[in-house]
C-alpha cells in the first residue's frame, strides 16, 4: 500500500505592524504633498507584505518644531502607538519628515528602546550611522533653505512684489510679463476692508489697543459677523440675519412682524423643548 507522506506546513509569519507618517512644512507648500507621501508608502507596505495599522500626519508644520503633543500632534501620537506595541516599524518618505537637527536622535533613541524600526523610502533602514548623518544633513539643509527662501524674499521685495501670502486688506493681482509668464506677488486693495484697515491704525493711536488683549482680532471677527456673507452663512443655519438686505430663511422671522420677549428665567432648564416649539412655531 502506498503512503502519501505530506509536507509540514509553513508556519505562518504574522505581517510587519507598520505606521506611516507623512509631513509637509507650511502653508504655501502644496498640502496634497501629504497624501502623496502616503500613497507612496502604502505602495511600498504592500509590496514588502506590511501590515499598515494606522496613518499619522502634521500639516504645515516645521521638522524643527518639536516632537511634543503641542508642537507636533500627529507625530506624538505615533511614537504613542509604537511605544505602546502596536507597531514595529515606521514608515515614512524620509529622515526630515520625522525631525531635524536635535530631534532626530531622540526619535531614533525612542523606536530603538521600543524595538521598533524606522524606515524610509529615500535610504530604507535607519541605523546608528544613517541616523546621524542624515541628522547633519537635513539641519543643514533647513539653514541653507532658509538662506535661499529669504534671499527670494528680499528679492520679491525690490521688485515692489509681496514676498509672502495675502494679507488683510489686499486682494491677489498676479499678472503677466513681457514674456507671457505669470507673476506672482502683485496686490491690490480690497476697498471694503481697507476701511477697516485704517480704523485699526486709527484707534491704534489713539491707544485703544492698549486695553483689551487682541482688540484687533475682534474687530475683525465682529465686521465679519456682520459682513454679508456672514449673515447669508446664518441664514442657511435657520438664523434671523442682523443685516436688513438679507431675507431671513422663513418669512415669519421677519424681523418687522415680530414682537420679541424676554423669556423668564425657568425657561433655562427647558431649552431643548423651547428651540423645538419655536422651530415648529416658523416652519423650521
Amino acid at each position: 500500500m502506498h503512503h502519501e507522506i505530506s509536507k509540514p506546513s509553513k508556519p505562518k509569519v504574522p505581517a510587519v505592524r507598520t505606521v506611516i507618517y507623512a509631513r509637509f512644512s507650511s502653508e504655501v507648500q502644496n498640502p496634497k504633498s501629504v497624501d502623496d507621501q502616503i500613497r507612496l508608502c502604502r505602495e511600498r507596505a504592500e509590496r514588502e507584505g506590511w501590515e499598515v495599522v494606522e496613518v499619522f500626519s502634521d500639516h504645515a508644520i516645521s521638522g524643527a518644531a518639536g516632537i511634543d503633543a503641542a508642537a507636533r500632534p500627529g507625530l506624538h501620537a505615533c511614537l504613542h502607538l509604537i511605544e505602546s506595541g502596536g507597531a514595529c516599524v515606521l514608515l515614512t518618505e524620509s529622515t526630515d519628515r520625522v525631525a531635524r537637527q536635535g530631534d532626530s536622535f531622540a526619535v531614533l533613541e525612542r523606536l530603538r528602546f521600543a524595538g521598533a524600526r524606522l524606515i524610509t523610502l529615500l535610504d530604507g533602514e535607519i541605523d546608528d550611522i544613517t541616523g546621524t548623518i542624515k541628522g547633519l544633513m537635513d539641519a543643514r539643509f533647513r539653514k541653507d533653505l532658509a538662506e535661499r527662501i529669504k534671499r527670494g524674499q528680499l528679492g520679491a521685495v525690490a521688485d515692489r512684489r509681496s514676498p509672502a501670502g495675502r494679507a488683510y486688506g489686499y486682494d491677489k493681482a498676479n499678472r503677466q510679463d513681457a514674456r507671457g509668464e505669470w507673476e506672482r506677488g502683485h496686490r491690490a486693495i480690497n476697498c471694503e476692508q481697507a476701511d477697516i484697515v485704517r480704523r485699526i491704525f486709527e484707534e491704534y493711536a489713539a491707544g485703544l489697543s492698549a486695553k483689551p488683549q487682541h482688540p484687533n482680532a475682534a474687530k475683525l471677527f465682529y465686521d465679519f459677523v456682520l459682513s454679508k456673507p456672514a449673515q447669508q452663512r446664518l441664514r442657511t443655519l435657520r438664523r434671523i440675519p442682523a443685516r436688513p438686505d438679507i431675507e431671513p430663511f422663513s418669512p415669519r422671522m421677519e424681523q418687522s412682524k415680530l414682537k420679541l420677549q424676554v423669556e423668564p428665567a425657568q425657561s433655562g432648564p427647558q431649552f431643548n423643548a423651547t428651540i423645538k416649539e419655536f422651530r415648529e412655531i416658523f416652519g423650521l
